[in-house]
This record gives C-alpha cells, structure tokens and sequence, in this order.
C-alpha cells in the first residue's frame, strides 16, 4: 500500500467522511489533503508526525507502511462536525473507565430528561396562554355585542316612547 492510500485509510478509519473534515481538525486545507490522497505531494515529516498524533496511528505505519496502523494504545472517536471544546471533552471521555463513564451517561440522561421536561412546561404554559387569550377575546367579543344589543333595545324603546 502506498503513502496515498494509507493517508485515505487514516482519514476514514478516524470517522472522517470528507477531505475537509480531516483537513479542518489538522489545521490545513482541504486542497492538500486531496493533493496527499493523489499522491501529487508527498507530505512533509512534521505533518505526518501531526496526523499520526491526532489520529492516534503508528508514524511507521503511516510514513512507511510498517507494522500496524494503530499503536493499541488508545483509539480516537470520529471527532467530525465538533469544535475544539467539544473534541476535548470527547477526548476525556473516551480515556475514562467503563464505570466514570456510566455516571456521565446517566448524567446527560438526567439533564436531557430535565430540559424536555422544562421544554414541555414552556410549551404547556404557552399554549395555555394562548387559549386563554382566545377566551379573553371571545368574551370581549360577546360583551361588546351584548352591550350592542341592550344600546339598540334602548334607542328603539326611546323611539318608540317618543313617536
């Protein structure tokens, strides 16, 4: 296997559908990353060190084609579409025991239960609100006719006295 094809196989098995993707988490452009994938450039050393790093693979591997592609030492979640906050804590989370793990799962489970709850009430008083503003003006409407009704009924009890 060529450099070309273990620098794709990287990309991919990092969880990296796009060149751009890949070439946005390495801090380049997407045109040098396709242009490494061609084997049009053949990327410097201090790049491939980079990539093998952050993608957490054997430089050997990478550089030479030798041994395995990942170390075994810990292996790196697709990491797409996250900003650098996001990758961090993603990168905490994946180094934690099966055990620290469970008591954040549980956790996030917790707050997204909370907000919908939260999000439900909002929603529940917002259309109470509503209805209760159709009320409103529904009985205003029917004041106002009935406050109509008994003007005419006077006017015409009045006309009717007087001619």
């Amino acid at each position: 296997m060529e450099l070309k094809e273990r620098i794709k196989k990287a990309r991919k098995g990092a969880g990296f559908k796009s060149q751009e993707k890949l070439a946005e988490f390495l801090g380049t452009t997407r045109d040098a990353i396709a242009t490494y994938e061609l084997g049009r450039v053949i990327p410097n050393d201090v790049f491939l060190q980079l990539m093998a790093a952050k993608l957490d693979i054997s430089y050997d591997w990478l550089k030479y084609g030798m041994g395995k592609m990942h170390t075994g030492e810990k292996i790196t979640p697709p990491l797409e579409g996250l900003d650098d906050d996001d990758r961090a804590i993603m990168m905490i989370y994946a180094e934690l025991p099966p055990a620290h793990r469970k008591i954040l799962k549980n956790f996030a489970v917790q707050v997204a239960a909370t907000q919908t709850a939260k999000q439900n009430e909002s929603n529940k008083q917002a259309q109470n609100a509503a209805e209760k503003q159709q009320t409103h003006t529904v009985e205003m409407t029917e004041e106002e006719y009935r406050e109509f009704i008994r003007e005419r009924t006077e006017k015409e009890c009045v006309t009717a006295t007087a001619g």
